[in-house]
């Protein structure tokens, strides 16, 4: 129910400020007619302004009215379109701040992971000339090694490429893994 009188309220508000800016601007330009061509008369300034508010000068001050309305609802538009902008802004800005934090924590990873995924593989390729590898653990190695490329194409290739084609992501990715790593 608050809405509904914030609404009414707002647009009581701009009528106000419609027909006040209308009224404003039809009074401060007869003034300046009636100041710069016909110069002030003995009947002085309250006769000026009685005819400058009468039935006859109705139409200027609705086409006033209505210039009023266009500038306030074009400044609405803009001012909604701005905040949008800003909030796109900030939601890009955010966006970037995860990509580089994950970045970030998968080159830690991958590096620690790499160095001793590379101690087993040093480890391998000793037993292997003496022909003591069990296949499992080659096997594993190379799980391993795939798994780092996967996370490494996750981080650093898949960000750049079009997301708009996966209606959900984190499904795309979930499959994207599954389809690497099987």
């Amino acid at each position: 129910m608050s809405i509904f009188y914030t609404r009414i309220y707002q647009s009581i508000k701009i009528f106000i400020l419609i027909v006040f800016g209308s009224v404003c601007v039809h009074i401060v330009t007869l003034s300046i007619d009636y100041f710069s061509f016909t110069g002030p008369t003995a009947d002085g300034l309250s006769s000026a302004i009685h005819n400058q508010l009468t039935v006859h000068v109705l139409p200027i001050m609705l086409a006033y009215g209505s210039l009023f309305t266009v500038i306030y609802f074009l400044w609405q538009k803009y001012h909604r379109e701005i905040e949008l902008q800003h909030a796109k802004d900030i939601q890009l800005r955010n966006e970037q701040a995860v990509l580089e934090t994950t970045q970030q924590l998968t080159a830690i990873m991958a590096q620690y992971i790499t160095r001793h995924n590379n101690e087993i593989k040093e480890w391998i390729e000793t037993r292997r000339i003496n022909g003591q590898v069990p296949p499992r653990l080659e096997n594993a190695n190379r799980k391993i090694s795939e798994a780092l490329e996967a996370m490494t194409e996750i981080s650093y290739v898949l960000p750049y490429t079009d997301k708009n084609t996966n209606t959900d992501y984190v499904k795309y990715l979930e499959n994207f893994l599954s389809e690497t790593l099987n």
